[in-house]
């Protein structure tokens, strides 16, 4: 059975667990804890499970299926993290794949009031075969059982081929974990600009990739291997894309707010008047100066005469949040930056208003999406390659076929 080290149990999940003993599954009563053998019977458990393909081992609950819990503290320290500072030290070698979890009670919860429960995910160690600490014995799962391991069995362990090892993980590497990591950190910035929509055709977001199905050439197949070896990547760049998506469609729904509402149309109706025209020629003389009318300063201050068109790229820059733009390099600068103010008041509008909230709170939650798959990233390629003594990324070479001086 394959095990996936979650982010997160629930009890829910917990009472979903199948009844009696597995090769994956060992339940430990509360009061271990406080049993001078506590340290003997958890590494038992705990280097069988890991030398046995991984498995879940659940603290705090008996073997009939109730819960007895455990302290929510261990001295000062919450019990978590007591927990996953003691694991490591009782292998040999010290345990490295296994997550600690307290468990989220139901609304109506079946753990005992003021108690933990507590599940341990232990992986399918690359280190195996883990020795115990405490009794120097190395234990492996048989019938639901944490047993010694034969001979054989250790020696089967220590020459089976190591998935993934130093080559594949080099290859994760280069084609699918960094070039996630640069796009997710240019969508950072791209965020954290603030200057969310789209400069020249509406809809276009190239900032804002869905990262689910290799979005870039350089994301090669190997993205689904990493997947089925940490599914848990996969969640989040799904929860990435929804949020993605969810960001687009807000953004597209405040610009068409903008763009049709009755705020604009009576400011860009007031702003290119004959008289708000005439006042931008004289203080625009080089880019305007030269035109003989009112339509040939239009024609200057915007690609085509359509009005609709005029209001969708006005809307871009109010939902922009743009500042003063150049006026050498952009036709609408002069409108732009002389009315900008009461171009932006159109925010403030009531119907305009709630949905740029609603733009803001999207926004947060994709910055968080990013955020927790930068970690999720970085954190897996850091335990990769102390693993696999593999660098995050190989050296160029140089044109004349050597290795640079600096890399």
């Amino acid at each position: 059975m394959a095990i996936t080290k979650r982010d997160r149990w629930t009890e829910d999940e917990v009472l979903a667990l199948p009844s009696g003993e597995h090769d994956f599954l060992e339940r430990k009563a509360g009061d271990l804890l406080i049993d001078q053998d506590f340290r003997q019977d958890m590494a038992k458990t705990l280097s069988a499970l890991a030398n046995s393909g991984g498995g879940h081992l659940l603290f705090g609950a008996r073997n009939d299926g109730t819960f007895d819990g455990l302290p929510e503290f261990r001295g000062r320290q919450p019990i978590r993290e007591w927990l996953e500072q003691v694991i490591p030290e009782l292998l040999n070698y010290p345990l490295q794949d296994f997550r600690v979890h307290k468990v989220e009670r139901s609304s109506s919860s079946a753990f005992p009031s003021g108690s933990a429960v507590i599940v341990i995910d232990v992986g399918d160690s690359m280190l195996a075969p883990h020795q115990s600490s405490v009794t120097k014995l190395y234990y492996y799962r048989v019938g639901g059982h944490s047993v010694p391991a034969p001979h054989f069995y250790l020696e089967t362990l220590r020459g089976r081929d190591k998935f993934p090892g130093p080559k594949v993980v080099g290859a994760w590497f280069e084609t699918v974990i960094n070039p996630l990591l640069r796009a997710l950190k240019n969508e950072q910035l791209y965020l954290a600009r603030g200057k969310w929509t789209w400069k020249a055709s509406s809809g276009s977001l190239s900032e804002l990739t869905h990262l689910s199905d290799r979005p870039y050439y350089s994301v090669s197949e190997n993205q689904e291997q990493l997947l089925e070896q940490r599914p848990e990547i996969g969640v989040s760049l799904k929860q990435h894309d929804a949020a993605v998506e969810d960001f687009r469609n807000r953004l597209a729904g405040l610009h068409e707010a903008v763009m049709m509402s009755p705020e604009l149309a009576l400011i860009y109706q007031e702003k290119t008047s004959p008289a708000s025209l005439q006042v931008l020629s004289c203080a625009f003389p080089s880019k305007l100066g030269s035109c003989k009318d009112d339509a040939a300063i239009m024609a200057n201050l915007f690609v085509g005469s359509d009005p609709a068109f005029h209001l969708d790229l006005l809307s871009r820059h109010i939902v922009n949040n743009e500042a003063d733009l150049g006026v050498g390099f952009t036709t609408t600068a002069p409108l732009w930056n002389t009315y900008r103010s009461e171009f932006m008041a159109v925010l403030s509008a009531p119907t305009v208003a709630k949905l740029k909230i609603q733009l803001e709170e999207s926004e947060e939650f994709l910055v968080v999406a990013v955020a927790t798959l930068i970690q999720q990233l970085t954190e897996t390629r850091r335990e990769l390659a102390r693993r696999y003594n593999v660098p995050y990324a190989e050296p160029s070479r140089s044109k004349n076929g050597g290795w640079p001086d600096t890399f």
